[in-house]
């Protein structure tokens, strides 16, 4: 019977239906919401949602949570997840149409994220809404115009830009997702050695502002780009880098680096620790100079057991060496 009133309160209703949402504000906090009554108003509102702008919603938001302080206890957990659907149907319709990056502010688009986690029962930005603000705020920021470069300009100043206190606590690896990082990956050496000269790698490196977050987004661009080139051409890669490295004067080590000590550890970890040989290496002084100083240092996603073992077969080979001279010299 209250679901067929509903529905006829509802269709009776026009635009805006702030009286639909007294209503289950009021039963909200006065009487029981039973499972009927939840998705009575789950399927209602959801269809309420679905029509509003991102201001509007903001400020439905700001009623919710002034509301959110009278709900009954035993309601709290069905009040909330009801909310939750609702805002998971918001973004997703929001976020996921096509339209101008323009219409979208980032002021908008930061409240919103700010209150996806506090009209939130798990106050995580693993959420799938949580998850398509982000990316749209620090990805997908009209950024496919640009050229790689750029848009690493670009995604490097949205996270300067983006709050810091998310930043440090949220391990970026439970929330950034490598498909997002598809249109910033460099064909290595190729647009890498050729787009990032001296002058753009300095500014790159002046933009740059030294955070987990910011170190996993490069990292994960760097491991990613040096993958997806590295068949069939990786000396050819590792000449050109060492010789970028002198190009753009990123030769000599230097622990605040961390851009340049970043791409060393990935192309120590995907191409350099698996070489059986030295023998098997291109003339690389500077990446090896790096990866020795790299290792002294300890510095963070480098493997020091693959390092030792990667050195201690250098020495080997070395002794093979010595060792084979002395008997040659011995037999002359």
């Amino acid at each position: 019977m209250f679901s067929t009133y509903l529905s006829y309160y509802y269709a009776y209703l026009k635009k805006p239906r702030s009286d639909f949402w007294n209503v289950f504000y009021y039963l909200s906090e006065t009487y029981e919401i039973t499972e009927n009554i939840h998705q009575d108003f789950v399927r209602k509102l959801t269809l309420d949602v679905r029509t509003l702008s991102i201001k509007e919603f903001l400020q439905l938001n700001q009623d919710i949570i002034e509301h959110l302080k009278n709900v009954k206890s035993e309601n709290y957990t069905r009040f909330m997840t009801i909310i939750e659907t609702l805002f998971e149907e918001f973004t997703k319709n929001l976020l996921k149409r096509e339209q101008p990056y323009n219409q979208l502010l980032d002021i908008d688009l930061k409240e919103l994220l700010k209150n996806s986690l506090e009209l939130s029962l798990a106050r995580t930005l693993q959420k799938p809404s949580s998850l398509l603000i982000i990316r749209r705020l620090l990805f997908q920021n009209n950024s496919r115009t640009l050229n790689v470069v750029d848009r690493i300009y670009t995604l490097f100043y949205n996270l300067k830009d983006f709050d810091q206190d998310l930043c440090r606590v949220n391990e970026p690896a439970d929330i950034i997702h490598d498909e997002w990082l598809q249109d910033f990956l460099f064909d290595i050496p190729e647009n890498f050695c050729t787009q990032l000269n001296h002058h753009d790698y300095r500014n790159l490196c002046n933009t740059y502002e030294d955070n987990r977050w910011t170190n996993f987004i490069w990292s994960r661009i760097m491991y990613l780009s040096i993958l997806k080139s590295k068949s069939g051409k990786s000396n050819n890669m590792l000449l050109k880098l060492n010789q970028w490295m002198i190009d753009v004067k990123h030769d000599t080590f230097n622990i605040k680096d961390t851009l340049t000590n970043i791409i060393i550890v990935n192309l120590f970890e995907i191409i350099i620790k698996d070489v059986e040989s030295v023998l098997a290496l291109p003339n690389i002084p500077s990446i090896i100079d790096f990866i020795f100083r790299i290792k002294n240092e300890e510095i963070h996603g480098i493997n020091l057991k693959e390092i030792n073992n990667f050195i201690q077969r250098g020495q080997s080979f070395v002794q093979d060496i010595l060792l084979l001279k002395g008997q040659l010299n011995m037999n002359i």
